[in-house]
Order: C-alpha cells, then sequence, then structure tokens
C-alpha cells in the first residue's frame, strides 16, 4: 500500500508538467465519434472514415512544405560536409525513426552514404518490440543514448515528438545544443501557444532561438490520443521527403502526396473487409494469428503490431527467455530468416542496437532483444504459441510487380502500388494502421473513438487514463476530482489483469459508489 501511496504522490507532485487535455493530438476527432460502432456495423465506412481524417493530414503537410524544404536543404549540407544525420523518437516517433534508418539503409547499400542516417528511439532496439516503463520521462537517458551513438560536431539531429513535451525527446535535443554547432530540429504536432502553457519543458526548446521547429498542427487523431496514426505519418512523410528529394522540392513533394493519396484511395477497400472481419472472429473465438512478413515489409507490421499492446490493453510480445504470463493474440515473424539475429537484421536492415546500461538490469540488453525470436524456426513459433490453424496465419509479401499481397484463409489480396520504396511505406502505414485499429474496435478495445484500454506505464498515459475517465463520466451529476480519479486509478493500476481496461474498471468503480 505505501508503494502506491508513494507512485500516487510522485505523480501528484508533477501532474501539473502531464495535463494534456488541452493538447489536439490528445482530443476526440468529431469525423470519428462513432469509429466503435462502424468497426461493428460497418467496416467499408470505418475504412472511409480513416482514409477521409488521413487525407486532412497529409493535405495540411502538403500546404505547409517551405519549413520541410529547408530542413532538407540542412540535411544535404550536413551529408555534402561528411557529416550524420541522427533522428531521435520515442514510442511510436522512436518506430518511425527506425523506419525511416531503414528505408535510408536500403536506398544507399554498399554506398558511402549508407551509414550517415542513425535513429534510436527511447530504450534502444528493445523498446522497437516491448515498451520499457517510464523510459520516456528521463531527458538524461536521450542525451546519454546520443552520446554513445557518437554523435559530434557538425552532425545534425532531428527530434521527433507526436506532442511536443516527451522528456526523452527534449534530453537529446539539450544534449545536439552541447555537442553540435549545427542548429538541431525539433518536429511536433500541438500549437506552441497551448504547448507552452501546458509543460514548462516544451515551452523551455521552443522559445530557445538555437533550435529550428516544424509544427505540424493537423488536430486530432482518429482514435483520440493514438499518435502511432496520422501524426507520426505526416512526420514519416516529412522526414522522407526531406532526405529523398533533392531537386524542385516544393513541386516534387507535393506531386509526391498526391500520389501517395491517389494510391491509397485506390485500394480496393472491400478486399481489406473481409481480411479485418476474418482476423477479428479469429480472436473473438479464442485462437491467434501469426504474421509472417517479407524483410521489406517486416518494419511496418512490427510497429504496427508492437503498438496494439500499449494503445488496446493486449499482452505484449513474447520473450522465450522469459515466463508467459498469456501470449499475446498475434506474433510477427520474417520471412527468410533462419535465427533471432538474422530476423532482427532483416526487420531494421543492420544489427541490432541494445543499451548494456548495468543499473537497467538487462532490460534492453542484446541478450533480451534476441529472446524476441523473430524467425520462422523460433522455439515462440513452434511451441508456445496458443491455438491456431493454416487459415490463421496471414503472410504478407511483395509479388516482384510493385504490388502487394496479404495471403490467407486461402484467399489472396493485392495491393497494387507504384514500384517506389517510400510510397510504399507510407500507403502500407496508413491502410495497417486503419486495419488494426479496425480490429481493434469490433473486439470492443476502445469507445467511441477514446481508448479505454490504454495502459498508464509512464505520467503521459496516466494523465490519459484519467482524462478519458472524466470524459466517460461527464453525464454524472457529482464527479470526483482529477486527484480523486487518480487515487483510485493508482488503487487498481497493479491489480488489473494483463489484458483488463483500467479506464473501465475505474468508471465502474466511480459508478457504483455513487449509487
Amino acid at each position: 500500500m505505501q508503494d502506491i501511496q508513494s507512485e500516487l504522490e510522485a505523480f501528484l507532485n508533477v501532474k501539473g508538467q502531464y495535463h494534456l487535455g488541452q493538447l489536439p493530438t490528445e482530443r476526440p476527432h468529431p469525423k470519428s465519434k462513432n469509429l466503435s460502432l462502424l468497426a461493428k456495423t460497418s467496416i467499408k465506412e470505418a475504412y472511409r472514415v480513416f482514409y477521409e481524417i488521413d487525407h486532412d493530414a497529409l493535405t495540411f503537410l502538403k500546404n505547409n512544405l517551405q519549413e520541410v524544404k529547408e530542413m532538407g536543404d540542412a540535411i544535404h549540407d550536413t551529408l555534402a560536409r561528411g557529416h550524420k544525420i541522427f533522428i531521435s523518437g520515442c514510442g511510436a516517433t522512436g518506430r518511425l525513426a527506425l523506419s525511416v534508418e531503414k528505408l535510408w539503409r536500403n536506398s544507399y547499400l554498399q554506398h558511402e552514404f549508407e551509414n550517415r542516417v542513425v535513429a534510436f528511439m527511447a530504450g534502444g532496439d528493445l523498446a522497437f518490440i516491448h515498451s520499457l516503463e517510464s523510459f520516456e520521462d528521463h531527458p538524461e537517458f536521450g542525451a546519454r543514448q546520443l552520446r554513445e551513438l557518437g554523435f559530434a560536431d557538425g552532425d545534425l539531429l532531428i527530434a521527433v515528438t507526436e506532442g511536443g513535451e516527451t522528456p526523452f525527446v527534449i534530453g537529446t535535443v539539450w544534449e545536439a545544443l552541447k555537442i553540435s554547432k549545427v542548429r538541431p530540429y525539433f518536429l511536433f504536432c500541438n500549437p506552441v501557444e497551448i504547448l507552452c502553457q501546458v509543460a514548462v519543458r516544451s515551452k523551455e526548446v521552443l522559445e530557445d532561438s538555437r533550435v529550428k521547429k516544424i509544427c505540424f498542427d493537423i488536430g486530432p487523431m482518429c482514435l483520440a490520443g493514438s499518435t502511432r496514426l496520422q501524426a507520426t505519418t505526416i512526420q514519416q512523410t516529412a522526414i522522407c521527403l526531406a532526405l529523398f528529394v533533392r531537386e524542385n522540392f516544393l513541386t516534387e513533394a507535393g506531386r509526391f502526396i498526391d500520389n501517395i493519396l491517389e494510391n491509397y484511395k485506390r485500394i480496393l477497400v472491400e478486399s481489406l473487409c473481409d481480411f479485418a472481419e476474418f482476423e477479428s472472429t479469429v480472436y473473438l473465438n479464442g485462437q491467434f494469428c501469426n504474421y509472417v512478413a517479407s524483410p521489406f515489409l517486416s518494419g511496418i507490421l512490427l510497429t504496427d503490431t508492437t503498438e496494439r499492446s500499449p494503445t488496446f490493453g493486449l499482452p505484449p510480445f513474447e520473450n522465450i527467455n522469459e515466463k508467459i504470463i498469456r501470449p499475446g493474440p498475434c506474433y510477427l515473424f520474417v520471412d527468410q530468416a533462419h535465427d533471432a539475429s538474422s530476423s532482427w537484421h532483416l526487420a531494421l536492415s543492420r544489427p541490432p542496437r541494445a543499451l548494456e546500461w548495468p543499473e537497467l538490469q538487462g532490460r534492453a540488453s542484446l541478450k533480451r532483444l534476441l529472446g524476441f525470436d523473430l524467425s520462422q524456426s523460433g522455439a515462440i513459433y513452434q511451441q508456445l504459441r496458443g491455438p491456431r490453424d493454416k487459415n490463421s496465419i496471414f503472410h504478407f509479401a511483395g509479388t516482384g510487380h510493385g504490388e502487394f499481397a496479404i495471403s490467407y484463409n486461402k484467399k489472396r489480396i493485392i495491393l497494387p502500388l507504384p514500384n517506389n520504396p517510400f510510397l510504399q511505406s507510407i500507403v502500407l502505414k496508413m491502410l495497417i494502421n486503419a486495419h488494426s485499429t479496425i480490429v481493434m474496435g469490433r473486439l470492443g478495445r476502445f469507445a467511441n473513438n477514446i481508448m479505454t484500454y490504454v495502459r498508464p506505464s509512464n505520467y503521459k498515459l496516466i494523465d490519459r487514463a484519467i482524462r478519458y475517465i472524466e470524459y466517460l463520466i461527464q453525464d454524472m451529476d457529482t464527479r470526483p476530482s482529477y486527484d480523486e480519479i487518480a487515487k483510485i486509478l493508482f488503487d487498481k493500476k497493479h491489480a488489473t489483469a494483463l489484458d483488463g481496461s483500467i479506464v473501465e474498471e475505474v468508471v465502474s468503480a466511480i459508478r457504483t459508489s455513487a449509487e
């Protein structure tokens, strides 16, 4: 009890720095208020809502490309001088950063530029597949990771945070300013004036003239607070445009965004509806799915399947060296990988980078990372999966003709896309994000467009859970205060089942006590 009380007091002492309800990215989107209902009654309409919100976000980017062009100029000037580009992120933006590095490496394979883009996320590569609790709350960890990766004078940092307030990412900015004379970039998706009001750490970095800022003010996400959706789509697109487009930037970048939207729109939604319905039915029947992906698609699918855990309260991926409490509903395997090490090399397009910090006691080590065996011959694939049959194994691969195929249950969906890896990665990211959200909606893993299964593993997510509880009890005449809700949440935080909804449990407790 004392530990719970201490945790609660520690949070309440700093809660003012995590009151993020004013941020547009944390608010419910008016166009998706019936998303959970549509997922169950009209999958096609749910896809339409996703497309419309993604379209709005990409259109915003198209209309605000000048600052992205300037970032591209800084990138190419840095590369021309023989220096490196570093990209930092946390959670969804960390996985975004690693995805961009993979695209870069694949584009410059065996070229002098191959190792000139270095991406990292809070917790190292281990965090790609398994979140490290509270790691993002420490700016000093961001500074340390940047140093250890060899960031030097003349290098350029691009720091990416969806909300604009992540301590880890901000820590990388301050460290970059100490080391390099090249001004770092800070990318975020909420208005400057609001960020300066809600978080001192944001105000300090946003008002520092040495830092170049780019705000992608695209508003709320399709699922409130789920910045793995539109926020990371826009930021990933912007960084890739800055990296890969050199000539006639404004014209070519605008045309590229148009091509993304055109290809996204013409994908046959009807076939994807069947896919979403089939996968959700497998889970509802108590079975499990395995995704088997080609090396190119492995990073996109690993990102999405990993992010289902904290977003929808699912058990995380299993580690063969650790006790399995309950297996997650799906696992991902990399085609052509013969062991854990090669699977990670194919997923990242480089050897994995781990954090061997003594104080982490192996939580982010290479040994633990390799326990997440993504190879088809892995022990998890053979022994630890739950009930499944060949029809619940989904294969994702290219066809060799600029197309991609999803094969399952004796069916094959063809996704026709131009032979451009950058365009393919963005369109496929959006489609898979929409698919997994709709599947989770069919399982009741969110209400309306609110994340009721959010896992409060750090201060930002604790605040989010409290705010969503407030939203779901707003019809009550007498409601507990923010601090009172926090107390109930902390009392239940460690007792809630691994795949349970702490938001729903707290709402139920509040309503019961009011009767």
